[in-house]
C-alpha cells in the first residue's frame, strides 16, 4: 500500500468516524516489547499466524498502535467499521510497517471492505488452529477490494443459510513477480437455526494469482508469458474466475503454458464442519481439503490431504479450561496416489501422478506467499528458512518441503486474572513429490501468559518459545511485552 493510499485512509476513516460516532466508539492499543531468540529468526510459533506482525530477526524491538472502530451492539441496518494498525520495529531490524488499514461500510447482511485486514478464511477454530489450509492469517494481509455477506443469512428455510464474499487484491512487488493479482470467492452453507444445538457446515474457497510481470529472465520464445507478461485482459479474468480449461480455439495468441493448464496459479479449499453446542462446551470437528491448480475434487484422488481439526471451547468465562484445539495436517497425497475413498469407490484414476507440488509454481516463483510468508498453513515453511541441508539447489522453489504428517495441540486457560495459551507441534517432514528428502522430525513449543497490571490499567505478557529437530535450526526465543488499552 503506498503512502498516499494509507493518507487517504486516514482522512477517510477521520471523517466517518466524526460522522458515525452516534453508532460507533473508537478504541487505541498500544503495545511495546522486545523478541529475542539464539537464531537468527524467532522460534516457529513465535511468529506463525500473526499476520507478519513479529520482526523476522531477533534482538528486535516492537512497538504496535491500532485504531479501531468498537460497534455498538444494538446493531443497525448500517454500520461503519475501521482500523488502523502501525508496526514500528528497533534494533536488529528497523522497519515501519502498515499492517491494517481499512474501511468496512456495511448496509443490511452485505459489507464492503477497502484495504488491508485480517481475515482467516475456511471453516475451523479461528483463534487457537495452527492455520487454515490455504489462508491462515500468517502473512501481512493483502491490499484488497472486497463485498461479501460475513454472517449467515437465511436462505429459503430458517434451516438454511449462506455466507460468502469475492475479493480483488493486489500483491505488488514480491521477489520474482511484480504487479499482479488476487482473486478470491467464497461460498459457504449451514444447516441448522443459529441456536441450533447440532449444526452442519460446508463450502469451498478460491483463490488465485494472475496478471503480473516476471522479474526474472525470459527467454524470446518462453512459453510461460505473452509479450514479456502474464495475462491479464478481460478474457484472463473470466478464465481466473471460472478455472475451466480453456477452449484452444479462444486462446490464439496467449502463453502455451496457460493453454496447457489454467490462466493464474489456483488454489482453494474444501471445507466440511459440524458443530455442537452443550451447556458447558462448543465442539466443532472440522475438515479442510485443498485443490490446486487444474485438479477437480471429482476424482477423489487426494481427499486423505488437509487439516482434520476437533476444537473444545468452554462456556464459563473464569474456568481454568478456555479452549483445546486438536489438529492433524496431511500432505502426503498431492494427486501422486489414489486416495482409500477413491479405490473403495472404484473410481477412473483422472488425476492420478499428475502431482500438485503445493503451494509452489512454474509461473508464479514466489509461490503461496505474500512477503516472503507462507499464505496458508505456516507448517508449509520456506524453503529460505529450513536448514542448509534440507534445501534443493533450485531458487524457484519456494517451498521445497510440502509433503508433511503434523500434529498439533492448543490450549487456553485462564488461572484467576491470569491467562494462558500453549500451542505444541509434532512433524515428519518428507521434501517434495519430485524433489524428495530423507524424513525429517522437527518440534515446536511455545507458552505465553498474560498479566493483568490494575496499577497501570493494561498487562503484561511473557512469551517463550522452542524449536527442536532436523527441519529448521533449533531456536530458543523470548518476548516481554507491555499492553494498554483505551
Amino acid at each position: 500500500m503506498t503512502k498516499r493510499t494509507a493518507l487517504f485512509l486516514l482522512l477517510f476513516i477521520s471523517i466517518f468516524s466524526n460522522w458515525a460516532n452516534g453508532q460507533s466508539k473508537f478504541g487505541y492499543d498500544v503495545e511495546i516489547g522486545g523478541y529475542f531468540a539464539t537464531n537468527e529468526k524467532l522460534p516457529f510459533w513465535m511468529q506463525s499466524n500473526q499476520f507478519g506482525v513479529p520482526p523476522d530477526a531477533r534482538n528486535t524491538i516492537l512497538l504496535t498502535q491500532r485504531f479501531y472502530s468498537k460497534t455498538d451492539s444494538v446493531k443497525s441496518f448500517f454500520d461503519f467499521d475501521y482500523g488502523l494498525e502501525v508496526n514500528v520495529l528497533s534494533g536488529n531490524q528497523t522497519a515501519v510497517r502498515l499492517t491494517e488499514a481499512y474501511i468496512r461500510p456495511k448496509i443490511g447482511a452485505v459489507h464492503l471492505m477497502v484495504g488491508r485486514k485480517k481475515q482467516t478464511h475456511g471453516i475451523g477454530d479461528s483463534t487457537l488452529s495452527s492455520g487454515s489450509m490455504t489462508w491462515s492469517g500468517n502473512a501481512q494481509p493483502i491490499p484488497e477490494v472486497q463485498i461479501g455477506i460475513s454472517d449467515y443469512q437465511k436462505l429459503l428455510f430458517n434451516w438454511l443459510s449462506f455466507k460468502g464474499h469475492i475479493s480483488h487484491g493486489w500483491f505488488q512487488e514480491q521477489t520474482f513477480v511484480k504487479d499482479y493479482y488476487l482473486h478470491q470467492k467464497s461460498l459457504y452453507f449451514r444447516l441448522g437455526k443459529a441456536n441450533a444445538k447440532l449444526k452442519l457446515h460446508s463450502g469451498v474457497l478460491h483463490s488465485a494469482q494472475w496478471g503480473g510481470t516476471p522479474k526474472y529472465e525470459v527467454g524470446e520464445n518462453d512459453g510461460r508469458v505473452t509479450n514479456g507478461k502474464f495475462a491479464s485482459d478481460w478474457f484472463t479474468f473470466k478464465q481466473v474466475f471460472f478455472p475451466r480449461a480453456a477452449i484452444v480455439d479462444t486462446t490464439l495468441g496467449y502463453a502455451n503454458f496457460e493453454v496447457e493448464n489454467r490462466f493464474g496459479a489456483h488454489l482453494g479449499q474444501v471445507d466440511f464442519a459440524a458443530e455442537l453446542n452443550t451447556n458447558s462446551l462448543t465442539i466443532l470437528g472440522y475438515r479442510q481439503i485443498p485443490i490446486e491448480t487444474g485438479r477437480t475434487i471429482g476424482s477423489l484422488s487426494n481427499l486423505d490431504d488437509g487439516v482434520y481439526g476437533l476444537s473444545f471451547t468452554g462456556k464459563k468465562e473464569e474456568s481454568f479450561f478456555q479452549k483445546l484445539v486438536l489438529e492433524y495436517l496431511f500432505t502426503m497425497n498431492q494427486h501422486s496416489y489414489q486416495g482409500l475413498l477413491a479405490r473403495l469407490l472404484n473410481i477412473p484414476p483422472k488425476d492420478y501422478m499428475n502431482d500438485a507440488f503445493l503451494f509452489n509454481h512454474q509461473q508464479y516463483f514466489d509461490g503461496w506467499s505474500y512477503n516472503n510468508r507462507t499464505i496458508g498453513s505456516p507448517f508449509l515453511i520456506p524453503q529460505s528458512e529450513i536448514r542448509i541441508e534440507r534445501k534443493v539447489n533450485n531458487d524457484f522453489v519456494f517451498v521445497n518441503n510440502n509433503r508433511i504428517r503434523a500434529f498439533y495441540l492448543g490450549f487456553n486457560g485462564k488461572i484467576n486474572d491470569v491467562s494462558i495459551t500453549l500451542r505444541t507441534s509434532f512433524s515428519k517432514n518428507f521434501g517434495a513429490i519430485t524433489l524428495p528428502t530423507p524424513p525429517a522430525a522437527q518440534n515446536s513449543y511455545f507458552f505465553q501468559a498474560s498479566v493483568p497490571l490494575k496499577r497501570f490499567g493494561g498487562s503484561f505478557k511473557t512469551s517463550i518459545a522452542l524449536d527442536q529437530g532436523d527441519l529448521i535450526y533449533d531456536n530458543y526465543g523470548i518476548n516481554v511485552a507491555f499492553c494498554k488499552s483505551w
